[in-house]
């Protein structure tokens, strides 16, 4: 399971190193630590001007509570949530049409 926390690219600014990055669906990079391997974030060529970052590499991710769970048609059947949040059978934003959603490509 991993939980992302959603931001307009020009909110993050890098201070110090720079992540390694990996793709292997078309639009789709992720990043993470050269160092240690860590998720650092996802960014979706469908979802322009928005990255995700990974709520493990926060100092603090209690201080981020999640407003929907997405994908929840693929979760592991003994996974439950007690909460009422919306449950959205696959994600939680829209992609541009023309590049159609990241299992597609």
């Amino acid at each position: 399971m991993m939980i992302w926390i959603g931001y307009r690219s020009e909110q993050l600014i890098c201070t110090a190193g720079q992540p390694k990055t990996f793709s292997k669906t078309r639009g789709v990079t992720r990043s993470f630590c050269g160092d240690c391997g860590s998720c650092i974030s996802y960014q979706d060529a469908g979802l322009p001007s928005e990255i995700y970052l990974c709520i493990a590499f926060m100092d603090a991710p209690e201080r981020f509570e999640p407003s929907a769970h997405g994908n929840w048609e693929e979760r592991l059947l003994f996974v439950e949530m007690s909460d009422r949040l919306p449950r959205e059978a696959r994600y939680t934003r829209p992609r541009q049409p023309a590049l159609g959603l990241p299992r597609d490509r």
